[in-house]
């Protein structure tokens, strides 16, 4: 079972292709963790285990510390997470899944109608020149047509 079918031209940014999917893939699990990390921050720093930062101010002499420890907690676990999380999810990919050797690659292509019967969703990665590629348009028709009884 495949869960996402990736659609995309090959004339749109790679760069752009790459942010969105790691931020559709990656991102909840970045965001929790970087939560959860910086109330691990606020929790330590309120227990006194992590120091404070003198802000040189005092009231009634008392000195109020200064903690940034949750920013830097929560920064650094969502980096971390965004960039290292892997999702362990089946997709299909072109580029990876369809062969460039002739006779494979049109085996692939008359098995293409499976292949996306078999997916449980479709993931269009749009750019400007998506509209304008035919085997696009026929991925985005075939997918629908296969999806037709549900």
């Amino acid at each position: 079972k495949i869960s996402t079918f990736w659609s995309h031209s090959w004339h749109g940014s790679k760069w752009n292709k790459i942010i969105t999917l790691i931020t559709i893939y990656n991102g909840p699990a970045a965001a929790v963790s970087g939560m959860v990390s910086a109330v691990v921050a606020v929790i330590l720093y309120c227990f006194e285990v992590l120091p404070s930062l003198d802000r040189g101010r005092e009231e009634d002499g008392i000195s109020y510390g200064y903690s940034c420890w949750s920013l830097w907690f929560g920064f650094i676990a969502t980096t971390l997470v965004m960039i290292f999380w892997r999702p362990r999810k089946g997709i299909f990919l072109d580029r990876i899944c369809i062969s460039s050797n002739e006779k494979l690659k049109a085996e692939a292509i008359f098995s293409l109608a499976g292949l996306l019967k078999h997916s449980d969703s479709m993931l269009i990665l749009w750019d400007p020149t998506w509209t304008e590629r035919l085997w696009c348009l026929f991925e985005l028709a075939a997918f629908l047509q296969s999806k037709k009884d549900q």
